[in-house]
């Protein structure tokens, strides 16, 4: 649709121009403007005026207001006319704001009474599910208390963020007693945080199903929205052990194990080790770098205490009935046990082959202090590791399980030479 309205020309001055423009602009929004009628028809009523910034309703008052004005002047503004233009559209104005539509929302006596009703009981049905949520809390906090009797206690000396992050530190041994954990909170103009680091042992999803609790903020990345946990849980673990804003965690993997994974990756593949930047891992097809590979298998992967990686074997993945859990496909670590928990390998030709260093050949390294009692609990639940499989089971079908002392360390060897996994090439036509 073609705009045949005529536009204004100029011959004033700028400042005259815009004068003009402003007062042409003011009665252009009388299109857009409205009055609401609110309230109750025969009792309180509210009026307001409204403007619809995105309406495209002309009103025909108005456009012949503004058509009277232009042929009046002949759409034309100079420095001798720009202020009678001006004059004609003030007094346009006021016949126009009382001629504004009126929408009426008020509402009859019976459909107030019945909005009336209706709020009483949204109202009961808010104290019921509220009365209940505190009964749920409540039962909760009672849980807690009994689960974490170590737990400290809310006091007005210590924030929300420090309370939090003292109970998961100490929370994170009594989970994982064999790993150092090491916990900080931090604060900040409208937030807090809390932060916890660790080295090897436990995966970061482990870890994270014990500290996500201590987090109350939540993201929704649907609707770009942030907002607060307001559970009962939630605010039971507020009660017992605090919360912060932001809980995250980070895992620290040494260099030297990267490069032994990525090493026993590429063994495993025939393939040359060329660093973390080394391709084709898995054939022509796979162009991700090692890195990728090696992070994707140490995310999963559980390092037990003062073990050290033996080798490297394919899982066809499942319910592990021994850690019930699900284990994934694909390369899965193996662990020789520690030395100090060993038999003699001597003893066992199977065992030997895993102990990546030789023996200490010195006296005074072979000499070592009595055993803590600590130390003689870790040898009693060495049997507990007897299998790779409470580390990460294998399920592989060709592999036959070491026979050991009591005590040792088990590992699962092939039967025969591991084929190499091969993604094949995307071929151009696909």
């Amino acid at each position: 649709m073609t705009n045949t309205e005529p536009k204004w020309t100029s011959t004033a001055g700028a400042i005259q121009t815009k004068a003009v423009k402003t007062a042409l602009g003011e009665l252009a929004t009388e299109h857009k403007q409205f009055i609401q009628l609110d309230g109750i028809v025969g009792g309180p009523e509210r009026s307001h005026s409204y403007c619809s910034l995105f309406s495209q309703v002309k009103r025909d008052d108005v456009t012949a207001a503004e058509t009277s004005i232009g042929e009046q002047f002949n759409y034309t503004i100079t420095s001798e006319n720009y202020k009678q233009i001006i004059a004609a559209v003030a007094a346009a104005r006021p016949a126009l704001k009382d001629n504004r539509p009126v929408k009426d929302e008020r509402r009859s006596p019976d459909e107030e009474r019945l909005r009336l009703q209706q709020v009483d009981r949204d109202n009961e049905q808010r104290e019921i599910e509220q009365q209940a949520h505190n009964a749920e809390v409540a039962r909760i906090v009672e849980e807690l208390k009994l689960q974490c009797p170590w737990a400290k206690t809310r006091d007005d000396s210590t924030s929300r963020q420090a309370r939090a992050a003292a109970n998961l530190r100490k929370e994170l041994p009594i989970a994982f007693p064999n790993t150092k954990f090491s916990v900080r909170s931090d604060s900040a103009s409208m937030t807090n945080s809390v932060n916890y680091r660790w080295t090897l042992g436990p995966t970061a999803k482990a870890v994270a199903d014990v500290a996500d609790k201590y987090e109350y903020g939540r993201f929704d990345g649907m609707q770009d929205l942030a907002f607060n946990d307001t559970s009962a849980f939630g605010e039971a673990v507020e009660q017992v052990l605090g919360r912060a804003k932001y809980v995250s965690g980070s895992r620290e993997i040494p260099t030297a194990i990267n490069e032994q994974v990525g090493r026993l990756l590429c063994e495993a593949q025939q393939i040359e080790f060329q660093g973390s930047n080394t391709q084709h891992l898995f054939g022509e097809g796979d162009t991700r770098w090692l890195s990728d590979h090696i992070h994707e298998l140490l995310a999963r992967t559980t390092f037990p205490p003062n073990a050290e990686i033996s080798g490297i074997v394919y899982s066809e993945g499942g319910q592990d009935e021994t850690a019930k859990e699900f284990t994934q496909s694909g390369n899965q670590l193996t662990f020789s046990s520690p030395q100090e928990f060993c038999p003699d390998p001597r003893h066992d030709t199977h065992l030997a082959r895993f102990h990546a260093k030789p023996a200490p050949q010195t006296a005074a390294i072979h000499q070592r202090p009595p055993a803590s009692p600590s130390q003689k609990t870790l040898r009693d639940k060495a049997s507990s590791f007897a299998s790779p499989a409470n580390l990460h089971k294998t399920f592989s079908t060709s592999s036959t399980t070491a026979q050991t002392e009591p005590g040792a360390i088990t590992a699962k060897e092939s039967s025969g030479t591991q084929k190499p996994l091969t993604v094949p090439a995307t071929s151009p036509s696909a």
